[in-house]
């Protein structure tokens, strides 16, 4: 039987994929709601941490909460920047246009994280509990005092005229030291001033600069001093770290019931209070003075360091004249950032001749080439870098040094990028449009290496 319909039997022609351009546009909007999602979600994350952060009133730096509005700003802002230049077309144009506009998103945000870094106050805090008058001194030690002393107190004041950090941990100071005894002072008191931490501590060690008696009894003795401190500094923030040069002071006698007060009238009333006790024309070096300050601090010292049988801890309010001073990170960045960007420049000018393209050949250009050269620049980062660490002695990771981790991250990457194009096994992906990729995500990734040490070193997240 014969008929213009179609045989039941006869099997169906199977059904055609669809054409690549239906494919990429299904994959492109997929990414796009992606994009748009994460980057809507981030937004509203930055917004929350951010009202959050604002209405508990506290300082940027080291608060968790002003590091994560920063991430997630970022993540915003990246995730526009893909919905707008839309890199999953993969044109050369847009890869390029994507890439660009990252690591421009990256370093806006690390200009916005300098920025509130370096006007941060409180960074290299004083010591202890900051007294600026003999107000704020009298009521300290009212509540530091056990009840029912009444202890000797001797006005000491601190005049500095010279400092300059000669180690990691050694900061060399002169300058001069007194103290004004009243007439009711113990005649047993040994007069003087010990500096704990310095290689000539006790005042005899020290010549007696000048003495003069008041008219109502009250003796004044100063001595010169001149002496190398050995503290502990934090160089983890360097090159744009604070350091507190303190003296801390103590009375020699131990079993005497005295106590050290900052001398406050003996400067003059007119002097910026946050730079009092220091010589105006003071050569500092690499440092700038922020402010000066004394202070008490006290401790439990678990000694009765001989005068009686152990009892307990011992504790008492310790005198401390406090030096803050900021580097110059011009210096440093000048000296240590530019020659690494240079060769991360030099670096990336690599990608472009790892390829297999004949035309490389007649130049002598060719994989193995790039990898004697990619050795000689990690040689040439690595001897920058132990100078770097040179400048820190107890160990830690200093902030400058993730630029050098990120610059060694990007040297194995593009060598094993290298590797991979001369043995032909990534086949489209990375010699796609001349090695495009590998290109495209170079400085983006710097980028955001040096983003996230910025946001984990200074505002704690994460870590």
């Amino acid at each position: 039987m014969t008929g213009s319909g179609t045989d039941p039997l006869k099997p169906s022609a199977p059904e055609q994929p669809p054409p690549p351009s239906t494919r990429r546009g299904r994959y492109g909007r997929r990414c796009s709601v992606a994009a748009g999602a994460c980057g809507a979600l981030a937004l509203a994350a930055c917004v929350g941490a951010t009202a959050v952060w604002r209405g508990r009133r506290t300082a940027a730096l080291g608060d968790s909460l002003f590091g994560t509005a920063v991430v997630c700003g970022v993540v915003a802002a990246l995730c526009g920047v893909l919905l707008v230049a839309r890199p999953w077309a993969a044109t050369a144009r847009r890869v390029w246009l994507t890439s660009v506009a990252c690591t421009f998103v990256c370093l806006v945000a690390m200009v916005v994280c300098w920025s509130v870094i370096l006007r941060d106050e409180g960074r290299g805090r004083a010591a202890g509990s900051i007294v600026r008058d003999e107000r704020s001194t009298r009521d300290y030690l009212s509540r530091a005092m056990p009840g029912g002393r009444d202890p000797t107190v001797i006005p000491t004041g601190v005049y500095v005229e010279s400092i300059e950090f000669t180690s990691s941990n050694n900061v060399a100071v002169s300058g001069y030291v007194w103290q004004r005894y009243p007439p009711d002072t113990p005649k047993d008191l040994t007069r003087g001033v010990v500096f704990p931490e310095a290689d000539q501590s006790y005042p005899e060690d020290r010549d007696i600069a000048y003495e003069r008696t008041a008219a109502d009894g009250t003796k004044t003795t100063g001595w010169y001093f001149s002496a190398t401190f050995r503290q502990r500094f934090d160089y983890r923030t360097y090159p744009l770290d604070r350091q507190n040069v303190w003296l801390r002071m103590w009375q020699p006698d131990f079993d005497k019931d005295a106590v050290l007060v900052p001398d406050f009238s003996s400067y003059p009333p007119w002097i910026d209070k946050d730079l009092l006790g220091t010589d105006p024309q003071l050569v500092s070096g690499e440092w700038h003075p922020m402010y000066t300050a004394y202070s008490y601090a006290r401790y439990a010292y678990p000694s009765s360091f001989g005068l009686k049988p152990y009892a307990g801890p011992v504790s008492y309010p310790d005198l401390y004249f406090n030096m803050v001073y900021e580097r110059n990170y011009t210096g440093a960045v000048v000296g240590n950032l530019v020659p690494v960007a240079l060769i991360a420049l030099v670096v990336f000018a690599s990608l472009f001749v790892t390829s297999r393209d004949q035309k490389f050949e007649l130049f002598g250009s060719n994989t193995f080439a790039v990898m004697a050269f990619l050795v000689t620049m990690l040689l040439v980062v690595v001897v920058d870098h132990n100078e770097i660490r040179s400048v820190s002695a107890d160990g830690s990771v200093m902030y400058m040094e993730y630029v050098f981790f990120g610059l060694y991250l990007l040297l194995l990457l593009v060598t094993a990028n290298g590797v991979l194009i001369a043995l032909d096994r990534p086949g489209e992906i990375l010699t796609k449009q001349g090695n495009l990729p590998a290109k495209a995500l170079y400085w983006p990734l710097l980028a955001v290496i040096v983003l996230v040490a910025t946001v984990a070193v200074f505002f704690g997240v994460g870590w």
